[in-house]
């Protein structure tokens, strides 16, 4: 069996691309969207303690502030994480799609290996 290498790269990168493409939009969304949930907390903790700071009356002090924001490091820390398995996720996908291309062109003398 002969097997045109560049017809069949061309289709796993298309099956890979495909799944990327699908999963990418759903990445990049949830990234965008805990990021900014992060960064409206910081932007809130930041003018609290600013407030504090000209009234005491007012907004919450240093200390409070400070624990605050530890909260939204590990917050982010959290984010950065989902985004990662995500990625990851998404990969082994693509991966699993362009491996299907193999099987499905590579006939039976390849089923069995991938």
């Amino acid at each position: 069996m002969t097997i045109d290498v560049e017809a069949l790269l061309g289709e796993m990168f298309d099956a890979g691309a495909s799944v990327i493409a699908e999963n990418g939009s759903d990445i990049s969304g949830f990234a965008e969207q805990e990021l900014k949930d992060v960064l409206t907390a910081i932007t809130t903790i930041a003018e609290n303690v600013a407030k504090n700071q000209k009234d005491p009356t007012t907004g919450y002090p240093a200390a409070s502030g400070k624990a605050l924001l530890q909260i939204q490091v590990l917050a982010l820390d959290n984010v950065l994480m989902g985004i990662e398995d995500m990625t990851r996720t998404t990969a082994q996908q693509a991966i699993n799609a362009m491996l299907d291309v193999v099987k499905n062109v590579a006939g039976g003398a390849l089923r069995a290996l991938v």
